[in-house]
């Protein structure tokens, strides 16, 4: 399974002057710095969790064999719609799975999508890339996002402008518990050989 962003939000949910007197920052001369940060953090949190703050629009691309039988899980949250469903037929023609023809139910951790009463998914031709789902991520602005998402990505700033040699995020244990925690995901992630 493929995730890729394809349109980033219109702009960032934090501001640089909110990043800059949470860190207490008067002079000018790290703006640029910090606005790449706050970015970075906006990305990071998306990629390795899921979370998204404010409206982007996602590919979740599929092989055949990764289909499911009954639900789909959206993997990015919260999910707000679902663009479109495109996927390789039997005979190896794109086609467009109809709206009428599956559910969404964006209030589920993940979000979920599922034929509706009576109706099953398409028969795909056994191909890697066999579905597309195009779909929205994300709050739509800034006040609804969750108080402690918003203090992770300050946290991400404010430990990078502190600490500008430290070693990548993924490899920086307090800093992925903190993030963690703020953001209410287990404090060990279960990875596939545990």
């Amino acid at each position: 399974m493929i995730l890729t962003r394809i349109v980033d939000p219109t702009a960032e949910p934090v501001s640089i002057s909110g990043v800059k007197r949470s860190l207490r920052i008067s002079h000018y001369q790290d703006d640029e710095f910090l606005t790449d940060l706050i970015k970075e953090a906006r990305q990071f949190i998306g990629d390795r969790w899921g979370r998204i703050y404010l409206e982007e629009t996602w590919t979740q691309v599929m092989d055949a064999d990764e289909l499911p039988e009954f639900k789909l899980d959206i993997l990015k949250y919260p999910l707000s719609s679902i663009t479109s469903i495109t996927y390789t037929d039997t005979n190896g023609d794109s086609q467009t799975f109809s709206s009428s023809l599956y559910t969404v139910d964006t209030t589920r951790y993940p979000g979920i999508v599922y034929p509706s009463y009576l109706q099953l998914w398409p028969f795909v031709r056994s191909y890697p890339s066999a579905m597309t789902v195009t779909f929205v991520a994300g709050y739509a602005d800034v006040d609804s996002i969750p108080m402690p998402m918003l203090k992770a990505m300050h946290y991400y700033v404010g430990h990078y402008n502190e600490n500008r040699l430290a070693p990548p995020a993924d490899q920086n244990d307090r800093l992925l518990s903190t993030l963690r925690s703020l953001l209410g995901m287990p404090l060990r992630e279960i990875k596939d050989d545990d």
